[in-house]
């Protein structure tokens, strides 16, 4: 699902497939079961993202009015971009088969007003902004 330039949509849900939001748009909600999300600059999401088996890529400048949620996928937050919520990384049936060990990757400049809560192992790379008292790890061991 593709959304252009400076558009405005409810909620986007999706089983199979990506969803891509325009620069300048805004959104009530992302969820995808199966695929990426990428949301481009200056974008605001009223609520939340949620992805399971899939990466999210937000671009700078956009606001995510709740929480971030992933499970099996990258999250890549550029510089301005905000998230006024969470960000969780939950752990599922599927995280143990995929094998790989998802990453957060914020860079200098973006913000998370809530925690960052890791229920299963995650590479995670902060600016020196945000302080590593924000991240909560939920999980024993390396797993």
């Amino acid at each position: 699902i593709t959304v252009g330039r400076n558009a405005k949509v409810k909620s986007i849900d999706i089983i199979n497939g990506n969803i891509n939001i325009g620069d300048f748009s805004e959104a009530y909600s992302l969820e995808s079961v199966n695929g990426n999300i990428d949301v481009g600059e200056n974008v605001v999401i009223i609520r939340g993202i949620k992805v399971v088996n899939g990466s999210v890529d937000i671009q700078q400048g956009t606001n995510v009015g709740t929480d971030l949620i992933a499970s099996n996928g990258d999250v890549t937050l550029a510089t301005k971009s905000v998230v006024k919520g969470n960000i969780i990384f939950e752990n599922t049936f599927f995280s143990s088969k995929m094998g790989k060990t998802p990453s957060l990757i914020m860079a200098e400049g973006a913000a998370i007003k809530g925690r960052i809560h890791l229920h299963r192992k995650v590479i995670v790379v902060l600016p020196d902004s945000i302080s590593l008292d924000k991240v909560v790890k939920h999980y024993l061991g390396n797993k």
